[in-house]
């Protein structure tokens, strides 16, 4: 699921940077600007799916960052 929308978000990104804007158009403008808030919404989406990855992979760094605490702490350099 997250891989499929790293690559909506890569393609979205992609669609919209070769995006043709007429400025003097408000269609064109709104067009522009719709598309840059489904991106937006992609990435969203994209941060949510990964907050477990990355509140497991805090905890795992915290964890190791507390062990070597203890090491430097509680052992004698040879």
């Amino acid at each position: 699921m997250a891989l499929t929308r790293a690559t909506a978000v890569e393609t979205s990104a992609k669609n919209i940077d070769s995006m043709y804007v007429d400025e003097t158009s408000q269609n064109s403008i709104n067009n522009y600007n719709r598309a840059v808030n489904v991106h937006n919404a992609q990435v969203e989406l994209l941060k949510k799916d990964a907050q477990p990855y990355t509140d497991n992979f805090n905890r795992y760094n915290s964890q190791v960052d507390a062990y070597n605490n203890f090491l430097q702490t509680s052992c004698t350099k040879n």
